[in-house]
Parts: C-alpha cells; structure tokens; sequence
C-alpha cells in the first residue's frame, strides 16, 4: 500500500505563481506601473507591462530606467516603485476568486502545495498573511532567492532542489508566458490558467486513470455463442474500414477469431464472464469507426511476472514493436494476449491460463516448466479500447539470470527487461504516459494487496 501512495496521482505537487494567479493583482499593479511611469512624463502600455509580468523588480526598474532614461537613482526609483507595490499588497491586492477554495481542496487532497514567484519574499509573505493564505503552502521561492527571474529557468530548479519529489510529479500554474516559459524550461509541465474555478476538473481529468480494476480470485469464463445480428449496412462497412486499414499497414492483419464480451458480473466472491468468438476485423473496424454500432468489447489476458533473486522481487517489461495495433512503442507487463479460438475449452470454459502461458512461452521464450505458479487475481478494462483482460500472477521458479539469457526480441516485444517491485513506483512516474492502461491497472492491484 505504502508503494502505491507514491503513484496513486500523476502529480505530488501543485505550484502556483501568485501575481494573476492566486492573488488578483495584475490590474492593481498595471496602475502602479502607469503612475510609476506618469511621475516621470511617460505613458505606460498593457502590452509593455505585459512583458514585464515575470522579472523581478530590480531587474523592471532597470528595463524602465534604460528605456525611459529617467535620470533618478535606481535605488531610488526602486523603493519608490517597491513602497507603491507594498501599499497594494496591504490594502487594495485580494485573493483571486476561488483561489482559496482551491487550495482547501488541493490540501483536503493530500496534494503538496507550492508557490514560485518573482516577487519579494517581504511582499509575498505581506499579502499571503494578510489575506490568510500563507498556512497552505508547503514551499516558498521567491523572486530575491534567485538572480535571473523568469522567464529563466532558474528560479523553478531552484524549487526542485528543495523539494524531494521528482519533476515528473510537479504540475505549474501560471498565468503569463514568462512564467509558463521558465517552467517549460525546467522541465516541468505546465498548464495556463486564467481562472482557477476550472482546475479541479482539469486535475481530475489529469489524474483519472484510463483503466478500472475489477478484483476477485475466482473468475469463471464461460463461451456462448454469438447471436448478435449484423445488416448489410454494417458488413459494408466493416469491409470498407478493413480494407483500408489493409492498405495503410505493411504488416497485414489477420482476421482470426477473437472473444468478446457478452456479459460481466462481479461480486466480492466471483466474476462471472459470458463472451463469444467474432471476427477480429469486427472488433477493429468497430473500434475505429463507432458509427457501425456494434460495440463490442474484446477480452484478452495479461500477466504479472514475479521472480525473486537475490532477496528482491522482480517483474518483467518489455516495449510493443511498432508494428502492433494498440499501443505501439509502449511499455507492457508480459505476457499479455487476445484470446481466440484456439485457446482449450473445457465443458464451456475457456481455459485463459495455458492461453497465457502460451503467449509467455511465444514472446518470452519462458518455458511452461519454469512457472512454479499461475493464478487470477482481477480483470482489468483498458477505457481506451474497451478491452477487457483477466489478469493473472505468474511466478517463476528459475533464476533471473537465466531467464536473461534466454530473453529475445520478437516480432511483439523489443527491449525486454527485468524491474524491481520496490523500483516500480520511479518506472511508472517516468513512463506513465507510455505504459499500457492494462499494465497500470495490475501494477496498482497488486501493489495494493502487497
């Protein structure tokens, strides 16, 4: 449980700049730029002032003082600037609407909240009290901690240095393209938000996972047969699609008999699985084009390799050839299969587990007789695709380094390799976007229960 807490979201942290982000203060401090400015004879524009959000203020007073060539003392022009900005934050600056809502929701959530801006420490800590904002942020960088602002990159690695969680874990809001442009330049993704009142959905659109795990240790498969009526319309169409999906692809497609799903059931106790066998052009042409109206929905089978060695417990990934149908070029738990009509039947029970260790022994090149242990655990759907996969734990009782040796690539799967269960957590962050729905859904299950 305590490994899956690291993976359970896509992102640790949330980091906020604070000017036109958290607080509303880009109109107030447009007007002390233009009474700055009008001090001394000139006219301010939105568009300069707009290239200005991002520096720090020393740096603003030498762009203004260069450009204007306004004779007085930088040092003086400076705190008379800086006393203008102070009166704001004290009496006119307030919280963005729903800024505070947001954070009480990000803390309710268990989400790390930061805070990276290019104004003073003195005036970011002035209006956070003030406005009694200052208790939900975890870290604070502030403009004078760093000497080149934004759009530099400088002041967010800062940011990483202090914190424990990789940048694959930290999500930027900004408002302004210098602060969107020094994030990007850290290398840490970042969203641009005007108005905070969307970003709970965006993150749960963020964080909702593309799988959803139906769990128990009996899962029953029975096979019926297919009684689904399909038109003339729709076989013209399924054709037209087929075809076309022939031509664009060097390595053709074959048309075996893939099983879908009838029925599905679950209680605590027992998943109850009703499924036939149809064309695999009907699944795919289906998929492809929705419009046909059969919505079907495949069931294959994947697998969880576990092997100790050395104290550790290992599992086993391996990245989809390019050539495949689904997912190219993503990471995968191996073995993983459809399941088609030469897997065994028993008394109308599809027999998923040789099915399995079939595909094991075709990919991996692991013998059936170096499995000391095959069971279910759940079923996994992939959101994408509608597929279904009764998902199994296999353990191997040989040595990892023979199994090395034997691994090869194959027409599926390139790069095969060995993770630790204890580094599983650091693979997937890195590689979240580039690993199998299926495979996450399994990963988090059994991380779960172990």
């Amino acid at each position: 449980m305590e490994l899956w807490k690291k993976i359970m979201k896509r992102f640790e942290w949330i980091v906020f700049d604070l000017d036109g982000t958290i607080i509303d203060s880009t109109n107030e401090l447009y007007k002390i730029y233009k009474l700055f400015l009008k001090e001394f004879g000139f006219n301010g524009s939105k568009t300069e002032f707009n290239r200005l959000n991002g520096p720090k203020l020393e740096e603003i007073i030498s762009i203004l003082k260069s450009k204007y060539n306004i004779k007085e003392k930088k040092v003086d022009l400076l705190n008379n600037y800086n006393k203008k900005i102070q009166f704001g934050y004290k009496n006119k600056i307030l919280p963005k609407k729903n800024s505070k809502k947001l954070l009480e929701f990000l803390a309710r959530n268990q989400y790390k909240i930061g805070l990276v801006t290019s104004s003073s420490r003195k005036n970011t800590n002035l209006v956070l009290k003030k406005n009694k904002l200052l208790k939900y942020f975890s870290m604070i960088v502030c403009g004078d901690d760093v000497l080149r602002a934004k759009p530099y990159p400088d002041i967010y690695k800062l940011f990483l240095k202090k914190i424990t969680s990789d940048k694959e874990k930290v999500l930027v809001i900004e408002d302004s393209k210098n602060g969107y442009e020094s994030a990007k330049n850290a290398g840490l993704e970042c969203l641009m938000v005007k108005n905070l009142g969307s970003l709970k959905k965006k993150l749960s659109k963020i964080n909702d996972h593309p799988y959803q795990i139906i769990s128990s240790k009996n899962i029953n498969l029975k096979i019926v047969p297919f009684s689904e009526k399909i038109s003339v319309s729709q076989k013209k169409k399924i054709e037209k699609i087929w075809t076309s999906e022939q031509k664009n692809r060097k390595k053709k497609l074959f048309n075996s008999k893939v099983l879908s799903l009838k029925s599905i059931c679950s209680t605590s106790k027992k998943i109850s699985i009703s499924a036939n066998f149809v064309d695999y052009k009907y699944i795919i042409t289906d998929r492809h084009e929705p419009s046909i109206g059969l919505k079907l929905k495949q069931i294959g089978t994947s697998g969880l390799i576990l092997i100790d060695d050395k104290k550790d417990e290992y599992t086993l990934f391996a990245k989809r050839s390019k050539n495949n149908t689904e997912y190219p070029n993503y990471f995968e738990l191996v073995p993983s299969g459809n399941l088609d009509d030469f897997s065994k039947i028993n008394s109308g029970n599809l027999d998923y587990k040789s099915k399995l260790l079939d595909e094991l022994e075709e990919e991996m090149n692991i013998k059936k007789n170096q499995v000391k242990k095959i069971f279910e655990i759940c079923v996994i759907k992939d959101k994408n695709n509608s597929v279904y996969d009764i998902c199994c734990i296999i353990k191997l009782g040989t040595n990892k380094n023979r199994i090395m040796r034997n691994l090869r690539n194959t027409v599926e799967y390139t790069e095969p390799k060995f993770v630790k269960i204890k580094d599983t957590p650091r693979f997937i962050v890195r590689n979240y976007d580039k690993i199998v729905p299926t495979s996450l859904g399994l990963l988090e299950h059994y991380l779960k229960r172990n």
